[in-house]
């Protein structure tokens, strides 16, 4: 949360992303889905969704091995 006494540190980009442990499966295939966001504003919050993203399928069965 950034309160309107923190000042914001411009960058050219961001990439969050977060490891699951124990990942959601397809029939047994790891997958990842990528979003696309752009944020323009805090105050008032503006954020804008792309329409395009992406879907990676794994072509080998998840296995912890």
């Amino acid at each position: 949360m950034i309160s309107k006494s923190q000042k914001v540190v411009k960058k050219k980009g961001n990439l969050i992303s977060e490891y699951v442990s124990n990942p959601h499966l397809i029939d047994g295939y790891k997958y990842d889905l990528r979003l696309y966001v752009l944020v323009t504003s805090l105050n008032p919050l503006k954020i804008y969704l792309f329409k395009e993203g992406l879907c990676r399928l794994c072509t080998a069965k998840y296995s912890t091995k």
